[in-house]
């Protein structure tokens, strides 16, 4: 789109770099080309919730596409990011002008909403141990994590972990040990050196993985 060309500009921001806050009324619409961006929301009693990270190709603050639409969520960079940056009137103007661009922008609107969904009933309704082991998967997805390679190395700390998983910092760090006793996860600091997600995925579920089955059975056969 021609006309929204004036109105991009490039933007870097430094890790702890706050691009919008909750309740605020929105400048524009950022497009995370590097980086990774965490949205937050305050709960009850003042408590943080991390909603989600938004990585490489995603966008945040496209869900204010009309006039008197404020921020829901805050929006703070968890690493050096590069961005995008579309100016709020004239992205609006886009939106209203195409009907196909409208229409994709409800549909990610929509799976947004019902991603945050999912993500409040699992902080609602599991325990402790599953809302970490769903994290834990949740970042794996995000950094990329492959079982060849040499793991991975998060920006994310043990107290934004457990705003991600909705329980505290001493809990999410009692999880990780336990995850480790059990040969689930290694990890030291920021590194994660070794993730089971299938058995993580199992645990989230309530299932046991094929992979725990196979060593008892083995076990019984002994």
């Amino acid at each position: 789109m021609a006309e929204i060309q004036p109105f991009k500009h490039t933007y870097e921001f430094k890790r702890g770099t706050r691009l919008y806050r909750e309740g605020q009324e929105p400048t524009g619409v950022y497009f995370v080309r590097t980086g990774l961006v965490k949205l937050e929301k305050r709960g009850t009693h003042g408590r943080t919730m991390i909603l989600k990270m938004a990585g490489p190709g995603q966008s945040l603050g496209h869900h204010c596409i009309e006039p008197g639409d404020l921020h829901s969520s805050t929006a703070v960079t968890i690493e050096d990011s590069r961005f995008c940056f579309i100016e709020i009137d004239a992205f609006r103007k886009a939106v209203h002008r195409s009907d196909s661009f409208r229409g994709e922008l409800r549909r990610l609107i929509l799976a947004d909403a019902r991603e945050m969904e999912t993500k409040l009933a699992l902080m609602t309704y599991r325990a402790v141990r599953e809302k970490v082991a769903d994290t834990l998967l949740y970042i794996a997805k995000r950094y990329g994590y492959t079982p060849d390679g040499h793991g991975i190395k998060i920006n994310v700390d043990r107290q934004e972990m457990a705003d991600m998983a909705g329980t505290t910092k001493e809990q999410v760090s009692k999880t990780l040990a336990e995850l480790m006793n059990k040969g689930l996860i290694r990890c030291r600091a920021k590194h994660f050196k070794y993730i089971d997600r299938e058995g993580l995925s199992a645990l989230v579920e309530g299932q046991p993985s094929r992979k725990r089955e196979t060593a008892q059975s083995l076990d019984m056969l002994n």
